[in-house]
């Protein structure tokens, strides 16, 4: 593997995990946040901020030899090669992907199990949920199912972001 190569990998992982921390926890938590007093300046921010979602992921992932051309990444190494071992690109970005995963589960599985031990525990006494609650509620779970199907689905992930 090259170190142009290594490089780009590097920065498609960090734009994988960046875009899976913003699409499940920051975005999430802002539109809860923002539901309740909609109004033209915040319906405005939300776009931008979905806008710059879009395209920072994009350049991060779609983009990435351009990064490293611009940053001169490759400069300054006295081998252009770098001994890996017996992983190959897959296998790095593999890893990479089941770490994410890992990551979102270990980071949201403590506040949904505490959530939903809330939860009943309201239930039983009869007393509402507010929706912010809720909302985080779901949204720990739905990090917690991304995180494991991210675990289960490495290589069509993988093969999804076209890494050869």
């Amino acid at each position: 593997m090259t170190t142009k190569d290594f490089f780009i990998l590097v920065i498609k992982l960090f734009g994988l995990y960046s875009i899976a921390v913003t699409l499940f926890v920051t975005l999430p938590q802002n539109i809860s946040f923002m539901l309740p007093h909609l109004e033209l300046q915040s319906t405005i921010y939300l776009i931008l901020m979905i806008a710059l979602v879009i395209g920072l992921f994009f350049l991060l992932i779609f983009k990435t030899p351009h990064i490293v051309r611009l940053l001169k990444l490759e400069k300054g190494f006295d081998n252009k090669q770098l001994d890996l071992g017996n992983l190959n690109t897959q296998e790095i970005v593999k890893i990479g992907i089941f770490i994410i995963g890992g990551f979102l589960i270990i980071h949201n599985l403590p506040a949904f199990i505490s959530q939903s031990w809330s939860a009943f525990y309201t239930d039983i006494q009869s007393q509402p949920l507010n929706a912010n609650y809720k909302s985080n509620w779901l949204i720990s779970g739905l990090n917690v199912v991304i995180g494991y199907f991210m675990i289960t689905n490495l290589t069509f992930i993988t093969r999804l972001l076209r890494i050869k």
